[in-house]
């Protein structure tokens, strides 16, 4: 019997399509990474709930002051780096590996989710957190009086409708 002419595909050829894909070894460490910056993001999103919460329901002037800061704080120096780090890491581990960007709805939508929770944190939140900042530190000693924080000088709010997040009777 004469030699086959056909080629013997490699196992696992037609998974993967065409294009680069990510070693091994690059790929663990992206996950690794992914999870990680992920997860942060996720902690601080619950450090800033629980700043919040606390600034909300305290009646001490300056727990609620510090409260703020630290919120400014932690949004100025995280948000940011957390949020974009976590897009792009998915991004390039969607694009690096078989998975795809959108080739799966659960990846599609984990992108558009985590795309538009990075927006809303760069955009809205530190923004937010800023105009808290600025009335916490207009008030540096005694009660902070009732604020409309969402309210500018054209009278419109930017806030949700009954969320002010400092608004604190004394």
């Amino acid at each position: 019997m004469p030699p086959s002419t056909e080629a013997v595909a490699a196992p696992g050829a037609g998974r993967r399509s065409a294009g680069r894909r990510l070693s091994p070894g690059a790929r663990k460490r992206l996950v690794v990474l992914h999870v990680v910056v992920s997860v942060s993001w996720l902690a601080l999103m619950l450090c800033l709930l629980t700043l919040a919460v606390t600034a909300l329901t305290t009646d001490d002037a300056d727990r609620l002051r510090t409260a703020y800061r630290a919120m400014g704080l932690l949004g100025d120096a995280l948000v940011l780096p957390l949020s974009l780090l976590t897009f792009l890491s998915g991004v390039a581990l969607g694009l690096g590996t078989s998975w795809g960007l959108f080739r799966y709805y659960w990846v599609s939508t984990k992108f558009w989710l985590t795309l538009g929770a990075m927006v809303a944190s760069v955009f809205a939140l530190t923004a937010r957190l800023h105009d808290a900042v600025r009335v916490a530190d207009a008030h540096p000693t005694g009660p902070v009086p009732v604020a409309e924080l969402g309210s500018s000088a054209t009278g419109s709010n930017r806030s949700a409708p009954g969320f002010s997040p400092v608004v604190k009777r004394f």
